[in-house]
């Protein structure tokens, strides 16, 4: 599985967890921290990009074309 979509799964089922959760307590940022925020997100997703995960063996691996990883729960 894609390295970026592993993240990104991650951060939005963590969001729905916090969204259930009825936390009602506000979080206030500044402009300059949204955008340093939006900054540093966006640079991680480009430097993740090329990386695959990888479970049998596990490992993580660069694959500049892994548009075309078929999911399989078989060897």
């Amino acid at each position: 599985m894609c390295i970026e979509s592993t993240v990104g799964a991650t951060g939005v089922v963590m969001g729905a967890i916090l969204s259930g959760a009825g936390i009602g307590q506000p979080v206030s940022m500044t402009e300059w921290t949204w955008s340093v925020l939006v900054v540093l997100v966006l640079s991680g997703g480009f430097l993740m990009k090329d990386y695959v995960l990888e479970w049998s063996p596990w490992r993580i691996r660069r694959d500049k074309d892994h548009m075309n990883i078929v999911f399989t729960w078989k060897k």
